[in-house]
C-alpha cells in the first residue's frame, strides 16, 4: 500500500486516511480525492486532531501562494463526502444489501449480524425513532426528501443496511461529521 506524508504531522498516512489539495492551472484549489489530477499540491491526514491546523485560510493560501476562499473548499470537501455517502448507499441496494422503510428495517434487525447499519433520517418522527444500540451503528445526516429523492422512494425515513459496504459508509459518515463541525 503505498503511503503520503501529510504536510502537518509528517507522519506517511494511507490514501483513505488523507486529503489531496490541488492548485489548478487557473489558480483555484480543487479536492482530490482519487489521487489522479496533476498540479501544485499538498496532503493532510484527516485525524481529527489535524483538521484545526489544515482548514484555514492561511494554512491554504501560504501552502499555494495564492488567495483562497477557504468556506467554498470546505463545502466543496461536504459536498464530495455527502455525494460519496450517497453512492455506497446506492451500491448497497443495488447489491441487496439494503432494506427500505421503517418495517422492513424492524424486519431485518432481527435477523442482523454485528456488520450491520441504520439511516435514519433527521426529520423521522421522535415517537419512531431507532435508539442507539450495541447491536447496530445508527446514522442520521440527511433529511427524508435527500433519501427519497436519491433512492426513489417517497417519504423514506429509515434505511437498513449490512454487508461490506457498511463500513465503508461508516467511515465517510465520521468524517463528514468531523468536518461539518468546523468552520
Amino acid at each position: 500500500m503505498k503511503l503520503y506524508k501529510c504536510c502537518c504531522s509528517l507522519e506517511q498516512i494511507p490514501k483513505d486516511n488523507a486529503f489531496r489539495f490541488v492548485l489548478s492551472p487557473d489558480n483555484r484549489v480543487c479536492l482530490d480525492l482519487n489521487f489522479d489530477l496533476r498540479g501544485k499540491d499538498f496532503i493532510v491526514s484527516r485525524e481529527e486532531s489535524l483538521i484545526p491546523i489544515w482548514n484555514n485560510q492561511a494554512f491554504f493560501e501560504e501552502k499555494f501562494g495564492v488567495k483562497v476562499d477557504i468556506e467554498s473548499i470546505r463545502q466543496h470537501i461536504l459536498k464530495e463526502f455527502y455525494h460519496r455517502i450517497l453512492t455506497f448507499i446506492a451500491l448497497a441496494k443495488k447489491s441487496g444489501k439494503v432494506q427500505l422503510g421503517k418495517m422492513q428495517v424492524e424486519g431485518a434487525l432481527r435477523n442482523a449480524n454485528d456488520n450491520c447499519a441504520i439511516i435514519q433520517a433527521l426529520d423521522a418522527s421522535q415517537r419512531e425513532r431507532f435508539k442507539a444500540s450495541s447491536r447496530y451503528s445508527l446514522l442520521e445526516i440527511f433529511t427524508s426528501d435527500e433519501l427519497s429523492s436519491f433512492l426513489g422512494k417517497e417519504k423514506l425515513y429509515y434505511i437498513f443496511l449490512e454487508g461490506n459496504f457498511v463500513p465503508i459508509i461508516l467511515n465517510l459518515a465520521e468524517t463528514y461529521k468531523i468536518l461539518k463541525e468546523y468552520k
